[in-house]
């Protein structure tokens, strides 16, 4: 019984991951590929600074409520990107999207930025404890 209850836990850690991955080369090829309109490749580089900005609709401060903003912008972008792009246009570029593998060096830049926040972290709590 355990046994199974990890096998679909894994089934389903290995569907939200290519979903994930999926969107992602989404949003890359929708930003890099020429056939794309202007407007439409605004919208992910748009989320993007907004994300990177330490401005924020909902102060961050305020709990659950502050992180909601982050956590449905990008899903929403996803969409409307995707809504956007022409019908012939949407369905290649969802198949490329599908085939193409997470570049190696994307996994090891999310790992270092990871590992970078968590030494910030600790040498912030650090400091102030001394």
């Amino acid at each position: 019984m355990l046994q199974q209850g990890l096998q679909q836990a894994m089934a389903l850690y290995q569907r939200i991951r290519t979903e994930v991955v999926t969107n992602i080369n989404l949003l890359l090829l929708v930003v890099t590929d020429g056939r794309v309109a202007w407007y439409i490749k605004s919208i992910p580089i748009l989320v993007l600074c907004y994300f990177a900005s330490p401005i924020d609709l909902i102060p961050d401060l305020v709990p659950i409520f502050g992180w909601a903003d982050d956590a449905l912008l990008l899903p929403i972008a996803i969409w409307m990107a995707y809504s956007l792009l022409p019908t012939d246009l949407r369905v290649i570029i969802r198949a490329e999207a599908a085939a193409r593998a997470l570049p190696v060096w994307m996994g090891w830049v999310g790992a270092g930025l990871v590992l970078f926040s968590w030494a910030t972290l600790a040498w912030v709590t650090i400091a102030a404890m001394l």
